[in-house]
């Protein structure tokens, strides 16, 4: 029994050692409601375009421009506030600003359901990583 004993307890040290001080990743978003106040294609078919390459200051070359309707039976023209926690390769898109200032700030709510305490957040997207 003492064997089986310092057997677990060697195994849970060599586990806790691969993995250091860092807690396990947890998505806290897997299960929480998001909203967001405005989606490309909520009113309509309208166009996106993908800046890859561009610079800021710069005029914008190679644009890959798209048309998003939230409506569509295609659902590659579909891009929901819900894609940007699926989990799969899919993405929301906001309006672009050409359709009105007013699409310059969007405001995405994510609703997890209950208090936590974070020691550290990060948020990342294609074009902006920031820690907190």
């Amino acid at each position: 029994m003492k064997t089986l004993l310092l057997l677990a307890a060697v195994t849970l040290l060599c586990q806790a050692q691969q993995r250091g001080l860092f807690p396990a990743v947890l998505n806290l978003a897997s299960n929480a409601v998001i909203t967001a106040n405005a989606t490309c294609g909520e009113k309509g078919t309208e166009m996106y375009c993908k800046l890859v390459e561009h610079v800021p200051g710069q005029p914008v070359r190679n644009p890959q421009c798209r048309t998003c309707d939230l409506h569509s039976s295609d659902i590659k023209e579909q891009h929901p506030i819900t894609n940007a926690i699926d989990g799969k390769n899919t993405w929301w898109q906001s309006p672009s600003i050409q359709n009105g200032m007013e699409y310059h700030y969007v405001t995405i709510v994510l609703d997890l359901h209950q208090s936590l305490d974070f020691s550290k957040i990060v948020n990342s997207s294609v074009t902006f990583v920031h820690r907190y």
